[in-house]
């Protein structure tokens, strides 16, 4: 008999021959196989033994009709072993935890290890009071003990009044019930987030602001911390919100020939690779390579061909089309290196700096009509359209590239890390047993304290303490005051000066002419700082261009006749 050859005797082609297969149980699984057959493949069973030349005994029942009484026997065995295997499956289950399935299963398992399920835990609910003021006292705190009572109201004759009870004691003041739900979470602005920034919300509508008033932002919690004046660029008032949003001058965008070089710096060909993790980032190298074949493969056919391409980069456009399959790539490649975690990392970070290039691109070019141009400008245009969306389009004759950009996009969730609880104990904090330890061993750190609670952690990020509108415009201090008279030998007023300006630091200039009054003859040049001077004096006329220092600064002088052009 052949594979393709039907058996007519009535045992559905059943082979007793043929081991049944083995049971398979991968990890995760809510249900187990456990049962040996089915009714099907019991019957079946039994009825090829029946045609059997090992059981020469059964030869003599040939009928295979339901009617026979020898295949009714078979059928209800069949029947027995479908029952007994599908409780023995289910008895199965209930001796593993994932699996089972009732609750006396999971106490007796958790009895194995000591657990014991805590009692059942009543419908819970939030609770508002609205306290109500004494005219005659003021504001106090009022205590709502823990097993207050409050009864819901049923909502029609079918249901019930239900009870709740306070789980804690609730401090209480009748002018909480002026507070309103907080919509917005203040943010903690650093220097650097105000060149990121585009607009600030401040709160409330009455401030007076104007485009072109400037703001003083103070960062720090010391006096001498970091202070920004910025122009405001625009107002915009939210009297629904009550805050006003406050919109900051932008940053002149990159030209092109800046994002090239970018992106040239990015793809840089490494002089020589090192070991992973090496290499820490720095301005000229900011993405190091760790060792791997695959880096290795992926820099000879997408990176050498994309620095030969930026060489005929021309307009914003063209430098988004010529990044679009690079960075199609970089998603598939990502995917690829998924079981090698700092592969996988450098794929990521190139991958999103070259998003961020390529949008920044688009974002000079100019728009362009709905039709279009003809010729280069054309196909320069018509490949980065899906850009900015982190590049949808798939590649060219791989039908696979849009599975494995799907996939690249929730890589980045996937393999992040959950946060870490802290898991110190405060040993080294002001106060503790180290700290008074060193006090007791050494009494003249007796001042440690006190410097302890002053000093800042080192490399803690200088948070916007306070932000001030300079609306008031005013003249310097003695701006309008008269210059200061010079009198001659005789004490006539021969001409005016400016005021000296006190201070430790002085610098002057002095020429003088011959005895007519008319020509030049010497310079003299003078720097006082403190109780330090320099002193210099340059013979006139000159021949030629003459140089010299003079203090922290430099001079050139050069002399020449009055009918010399300026």
């Amino acid at each position: 008999m052949t594979a393709t050859d039907e058996c007519t005797c009535g045992c559905g082609g059943h082979d007793e021959r043929l081991a049944p297969a083995p049971l398979h149980n991968p990890p995760g699984r809510t249900a187990l196989d456990y049962r040996v057959g089915q009714y099907g493949s019991f019957l079946a069973a039994l009825l090829d033994r029946l045609a059997s030349p090992a059981y020469p005994a059964l030869a003599g029942l040939t009928v295979r009709t339901p009617d026979d009484p020898a295949i009714g026997l078979l059928d209800a065995a069949a029947v027995l072993g479908d029952l007994l295997t599908f409780h023995s499956e289910r008895i199965a289950d209930e001796a593993y935890v994932r699996t089972a399935n009732e609750h006396r299963s999971l106490v007796l398992l958790g009895r194995l290890v000591g657990h014991r399920p805590r009692p059942g835990v009543a419908a819970a609910t939030h609770l508002a009071y609205t306290l109500e003021r004494d005219p005659r006292a003021e504001t106090l705190p009022v205590v709502i003990p823990r097993g207050a009572r409050a009864h819901s109201v049923p909502a029609s004759a079918d249901e019930e009044s239900l009870t709740f009870e306070t789980s804690r004691d609730l401090s209480a003041r009748w002018d909480f019930n002026e507070l309103t739900v907080r919509r917005r979470r203040p943010s903690l602005v650093t220097p650097d987030d105000l060149e990121r920034r585009s607009e600030l919300f401040v709160e409330g509508t009455a401030n007076s602001l104007q485009v072109g008033d400037q703001l003083l932002f103070v960062f720090g919690e010391q006096a001498g911390g970091v202070r920004k004046l910025l122009p405001v660029a625009g107002v915009r008032v939210d009297r629904d919100e009550d805050v006003t949003a406050i919109s900051l001058p932008a940053s002149a965008p990159p030209s092109l020939r800046e994002l090239v070089d970018e992106v040239r710096l990015w793809v840089a060909e490494p002089l020589a690779p090192g070991e992973p993790g090496d290499e820490p980032p720095t301005p000229e190298v900011p993405n190091p390579r760790p060792v791997s074949r695959m880096i290795e493969d992926f820099e000879d056919q997408v990176l050498a061909p994309l620095r030969v391409a930026l060489d005929g980069v021309k307009t914003p456009e063209g430098l988004a089309a010529v990044l679009a399959e690079p960075v199609a790539r970089l998603g598939e490649a990502q995917v690829l290196a998924g079981p090698w975690e700092d592969v996988a990392a450098w794929f990521e970070q190139l991958q999103a700096v070259l998003e961020e290039l390529a949008r920044r691109a688009l974002e000079l070019a100019p728009a362009q009509s709905a039709e279009g141009s003809a010729g280069e400008g054309l196909r320069a245009t018509a490949a980065p359209s899906g850009l900015v969306a982190q590049f949808p389009a798939p590649l060219k004759g791989d039908s696979r590239a849009a599975a494995f950009q799907a996939l690249a996009a929730v890589l980045p969730a996937l393999r992040a890390q959950p946060p870490t609880l802290p898991t110190g104990t405060g040993a080294q904090l002001p106060g503790t047993d180290t700290a008074r330890l060193l006090r007791a061993l050494n009494p003249s750190l007796g001042s440690l304290y006190p410097a302890w609670r002053k000093a800042a952690a080192p490399g803690s990020a200088q948070l916007l303490r306070a932000l001030l509108a300079m609306r008031i415009t005013a003249a310097p201090f003695g701006s309008t005051a008269p210059l200061k008279p010079v009198q001659d030998d005789k004490g006539r007023v021969i001409r005016s000066a400016d005021w000296p300006l006190t201070g430790a630091v002085l610098t002057g200039m002095r020429v003088v002419y011959d005895t007519a009054g008319k020509v030049p003859v010497r310079a003299e040049f003078q720097y006082v700082e403190g109780n330090s001077s320099d002193q210099r004096a340059v013979t006139l006329p000159l021949a030629q261009q003459v140089n010299f220092g003079l203090g922290p600064g430099h001079v050139d002088l050069s002399s020449g006749s009055g009918q010399e052009p300026a």
